[in-house]
């Protein structure tokens, strides 16, 4: 796997930031990971931890980092901490963890070279929690299991239940399941549950009942607020739909991180920090330089896998 970091194997359960009387120690170091990680911060009696994931300097009015967080929730930052005490800070230490996509689901090699072919990538595992959410044991995030209006062991019971953006929105905040706090995922969020393994719906077992037609994203339209990004489990495709209209809802729980945080190599390819993945700056038939000047072209399917 091509990392903006290098590929590390490390396979790590706990991970302490340990704080002293100056700089914090981190004992993971900056890499693009594929298996879940923790980073426990303690300071002991020595001060305060605190950081950004914005690239600027921490100062004594940063977040205080004190409880668990796992590293999907930092992927793509810059993670800067400095150790307050008396509020002089210490050196900066600086860390940026990448993880490896989840794979697509799709294990059919329809043509040599396709995603069938390249099962690069995290592979699809969630959690039945047994209280009415799923765990996705890639992201750490916690995901309710049936869709609105549905309820049950197979969440047969009820009817699904569509409604506007805005309700479906009031409705996740309200939510109180499993004593946790819920919202609408982003588009990002929800993408990662499609499985292209499956169709009709386009969704892994671990959420049954699933109704194959679209589901709310929190994401709004960047151009026209009236309008946000839905996902049809019918087939994953995502678009674009008016906040006014009806859709189902998945509500969503735990820490948010949509970033999508890309770096220019300058040599024709992007690094995406939150993958580690390399990707060609310009479409194909595109100049490589500044600009990607020329024509796009479209090609088929076929000649664009082999090409």
């Amino acid at each position: 796997m091509t990392s903006g970091f290098g590929t590390i194997s490390a396979n790590v359960s706990n991970i302490s930031i340990s704080c002293s009387s100056t700089t914090p120690t981190f004992s993971l170091a900056s890499g693009n990971y594929s298996t879940p990680q923790t980073i426990t911060f303690t300071s002991s009696n020595c001060g305060q931890i605190r950081c950004t994931t914005n690239g600027n300097e921490p100062t004594s009015n940063s977040t205080i980092y004190s409880t668990p967080v796992d590293v999907y929730h930092l992927a793509g930052l810059t993670l800067k901490c400095k150790n307050f005490k008396d509020g002089v800070g210490s050196d900066t230490v600086t860390r940026e963890y990448s993880y490896l996509s989840i794979r697509t689901g799709q294990t059919t090699v329809y043509q040599a070279g396709d995603n069938g072919t390249n099962q690069t990538g995290v592979a699809r595992s969630y959690t039945n929690n047994m209280d009415g959410t799923v765990t996705d044991n890639y992201s750490g995030l916690i995901w309710q299991r049936c869709s609105r209006g549905l309820s049950g062991a197979t969440c047969g019971i009820g009817t699904a239940t569509q409604d506007t953006w805005a309700n479906q929105t009031t409705y996740c905040s309200g939510l109180t399941l499993a004593g946790r706090t819920w919202r609408v995922p982003t588009v990002n969020e929800l993408v990662d549950l499609v499985d292209s393994g499956v169709s009709n719906p386009s969704i892994n077992a671990a959420f049954p009942a699933t109704v194959f037609n679209t589901y709310w994203s929190s994401t709004t339209n960047a151009t026209n607020t009236a309008l946000a990004l839905l996902v049809y489990f019918s087939n994953g495709v995502v678009n674009n739909f008016t906040k006014t209209n009806n859709a189902y809802v998945r509500c969503i729980s735990e820490q948010e991180n949509s970033t999508q945080n890309f770096v220019d190599n300058n040599n024709g390819t992007i690094l995406d920090k939150k993958t580690g993945l390399i990707w060609q700056k310009c479409s194909r038939s595109q100049n490589n330089d500044a600009t990607c000047s020329g024509t796009v072209n479209n090609y088929q399917w076929g000649n664009s896998v082999n090409s």
